[in-house]
């Protein structure tokens, strides 16, 4: 997590306005899972949408509980204008310390506004719209969304003053299990962060002990969890590239309680020796690995939006991803990637052909332009922008 206690008591950056205050508020509560513990999309999209509120609500105050922090790195007040509670414990996360905290800050200052960072902490939002009328905004995500099945979640959904999807793909799934969510639900694709930027990837590939191979790269949790990303799918894709090119080599960077299966499925389909678990790699080291390969392939099945997609865009890097969940948003419904069927090992065979033997379209393989792109469309910028469409008409 890359946001800090300081973040967002400044003026804008570089080539954003800074916004006026948005309306009424002056006074925010945010309920987030998690934001210093181990990186991740919810916690990443929490971040840049506390940074965002901070520059577009400039004269409010901030206050922000933690449901599964332990401790906050660095002073966890920001004089007046953000404060951080966090109510985690050794064993995980408390729900008596953070029912005790959201009372608090109740009590102590009642906010304008509540700001909820997933569906499981909708039903304390709408507690306190029921007691206190206190308008509430709900963060949705994409996987979580069709596993609601508490009551109270369902209705902390239905009566949020705002639902923020992070795709089209997750919006159809909100509506499907919260019909009367439609009419109040805005679609914020997450923001790629500044440091995705087209590089050098060399000390990388020299740690590989890799030359002009062509590098194929999925960056993922592999947790059994987790096999919807379609890791499985590149594998069983991988016998039909190496015959054509046998000097591909897959690389998976990340950890997860999959990974012993996935040797053992690369041993059992002959491609051992081309596939490279990398194992975990920290966020500032991250970018050098997208700039490293060749082509990043997730064809993934039901992903809410797939941030890692876009961060290699980002990095002018070619994409194939799958064509069911949100990485259609993230690829512009293939007008900057390649989307395939997530079932089709074949199909995919032949994406991957497309590119490592150069006969894919320029427009999905110029650095530039893939770069100029995402970040003109999923940049920070862009994400502010939401973040104020996230509030339009309900200061009102």
């Amino acid at each position: 997590m890359s946001l800090s206690p300081s973040d967002g008591a400044g003026a804008g950056g570089p080539g954003v306005e800074r916004p006026a205050a948005a309306g009424r508020w002056r006074d925010c509560l945010y309920l987030f899972p998690q934001l210093f513990g181990a990186p991740g999309g919810i916690q990443t999209v929490n971040g840049d949408t506390l940074r965002a509120m901070t520059r577009v609500c400039p004269a409010a105050r901030h206050r922000v509980l933690l449901y599964q922090d332990r401790e906050v790195p660095g002073p966890s007040r920001n004089g007046d204008r953000i404060h951080f509670t966090p109510c985690g414990r050794a064993a995980g996360a408390s729900r008596f310390r953070f029912a005790r905290a959201f009372a608090a800050a109740l009590i102590e200052r009642r906010p304008d506004i509540i700001v909820a960072g997933h569906a499981g902490l909708a039903p304390l939002s709408w507690l306190a719209k029921r007691v206190f009328g206190i308008r509430y905004v709900v963060w949705l995500y994409g996987v979580e969304v069709g596993r609601l099945r508490s009551r109270a979640q369902r209705a902390g959904l239905r009566n949020a003053d705002r639902l923020v999807a992070i795709s089209r793909h997750t919006s159809r799934e909100l509506t499907a299990v919260v019909p009367t969510a439609t009419g109040r639900t805005v679609i914020a694709a997450p923001a790629v962060r500044d440091q995705f930027r087209p590089g050098s990837g060399a000390d990388v590939r020299r740690r590989l002990g890799l030359d002009r191979e062509p590098i194929l790269l999925t960056v993922a949790r592999y947790d059994a969890s987790q096999r919807h990303k379609g890791y499985d799918l590149v594998l069983r894709a991988l016998p039909a590239v190496l015959d054509r090119r046998p000097d591909v080599r897959y690389v998976l960077v990340g950890q997860g309680d999959d990974l012993p299966r996935v040797h053992a499925l690369a041993r059992a389909l002959g491609v051992d020796h081309a596939v490279v678990c990398a194992g975990a790699v920290s966020d500032d080291a991250l970018p050098a690995w997208y700039n490293a390969c060749d082509l990043f392939v997730m064809p993934s099945r039901h992903e809410g939006f797939g941030i890692v997609l876009a961060e290699a865009l980002a990095c002018g890097k070619p994409v194939i991803a799958g064509d069911r969940d949100g990485a259609r948003d993230a690829l512009l419904d293939g007008r900057l990637g390649r989307l395939v069927d997530p079932d089709d090992a074949g199909r995919l065979a032949d994406a991957i052909l497309e590119f490592v033997t150069g006969r894919a379209p320029a427009a999905l393989t110029d650095p530039e332009t893939l770069s100029r792109e995402c970040i003109r469309r999923f940049g920070f910028a862009a994400f502010e922008r939401r973040v104020r469409d996230m509030l339009d008409g309900l200061d009102g």
